[in-house]
């Protein structure tokens, strides 16, 4: 229990010596480049074939596994793998043609 108590007292401690100091990050540009970032990349996604587009949200976004995304796209899981990859090699290249 000491030691319990000592180590909370530490870390209130440490944490008021931080904004004691007054150090505080700049958190605009970080959330304005992910702002950004993820409108180049809804622009890259609209860009490809609907079945790709559908089949990489569902993986990606959703977080479905094979069988279930190809449930939802009526096909096999198999077509499912070979959607995501082209979709995403259609993507890294956009996405490569955008920075250069």
């Amino acid at each position: 229990m000491v030691n319990l108590s000592r180590n909370h007292f530490r870390a209130r401690s440490r944490e008021r010596a931080y904004v004691e100091r007054g150090e505080e990050r700049d958190t605009t540009a970080p959330a304005q480049e992910m702002v950004l970032e993820r409108a180049v990349l809804r622009t890259a996604l609209l860009r490809l074939p609907e079945r790709q587009r559908a089949a990489i949200v569902l993986r990606f976004y959703l977080d479905l596994p094979e069988d279930q995304a190809a449930d939802a796209l009526r096909c096999r899981p198999g077509t499912v793998r070979s959607l995501v990859s082209r979709g995403m090699q259609s993507l890294r290249t956009n996405m490569e043609e955008r920075d250069a």
